[in-house]
């Protein structure tokens, strides 16, 4: 959670509280959204790694 905090800043919240007010969420909640894009792209990126590597078996 390290990297979230330093991620963080105050413009950050600010942005945060912006997005919540459009999307009517908690800046937690726009938080977990965000965390929550972020791992399906990485699970995303990790699947096309695996593809690519049985590709070359």
């Amino acid at each position: 959670m390290k990297l979230l905090t330093v991620v963080l800043q105050e413009s950050q919240y600010e942005w945060l509280a912006e997005l919540g007010r459009e999307e009517k969420l908690m800046p937690s909640q726009v938080l977990v959204t965000i965390v929550g894009d972020y791992l399906k792209i990485r699970l995303a990126l990790w699947e096309i790694e695996q593809v690519g590597k049985q590709g070359h078996g």
